[in-house]
């Protein structure tokens, strides 16, 4: 909307070609682009979309959900906040670049980022919930605590008492290095 009022676009038609309007609710809720990457990311999180969504319940939806330190709600936000990321840049992509994106390329850079950051809490219990999620995001598993079997030796995570221990390749990891 406020681009094309700034004269940025000289159409306010969405721009993953759905043909309607484009407004935040339509842009994050509505689009059929969207709404397809929202549906695959709450399901990565084993949440089922709901029916109907605009930008006033899914901010409902954000607080009740995904506020906490569980890995779950830590992994909700993560979702949350790469794909509005990804899908922002996509638009801007589209704007200024004049390229886009498919899909699936989006789905899996969303994947990669969230991927990513989720690797670094490497000290989580292995639980069927967490294990679900772990497993529909292709995180490693070495993130569990109770899979990591060889320690380096002469190295302690501070914060962690004599049971954690890392195998070279998370060290390596950790360093930098791999």
């Amino acid at each position: 909307d406020k681009l094309s009022r700034f004269g940025v676009v000289q159409s306010n038609l969405c721009l993953f070609g759905c043909g309607h309007c484009e407004t935040v609710d339509h842009l994050v809720f509505d689009c059929a682009f969207t709404k397809a990457i929202w549906c695959k990311v709450l399901k990565l999180n084993n949440y089922l979309p709901p029916v109907s969504w605009n930008w006033e319940n899914a901010a409902e939806w954000a607080v009740e959900h995904t506020v906490g330190k569980h890995f779950r709600f830590w992994m909700r936000r993560a979702g949350l906040a790469v794909t509005v990321y990804h899908c922002w840049r996509e638009i801007n992509n589209r704007i200024f670049r004049l390229s886009a994106a498919t899909l699936e390329r989006i789905l899996s850079r969303i994947m990669t980022d969230v991927s990513e950051k989720a690797a670094l809490c490497l000290d989580i219990s292995n639980t069927p919930v967490k294990r679900s999620i772990v497993d529909n995001w292709a995180i490693d598993e070495s993130i569990f605590r109770n899979l990591v079997l060889e320690q380096v030796p002469g190295h302690h995570i501070p914060g962690h008492g004599h049971e954690n221990f890392v195998t070279p390749q998370i060290f390596q990891r950790r360093q930098g290095v791999g």
